[in-house]
């Protein structure tokens, strides 16, 4: 989950990246 995280981050904006990795 959190590898295509990493990826949807890129597109978001670090957004998903930062509730996942927290």
């Amino acid at each position: 989950i959190i590898l295509e995280l990493a990826a949807v981050d890129s597109a978001s904006g670090k957004l998903l990246i930062n509730g996942n990795f927290k």
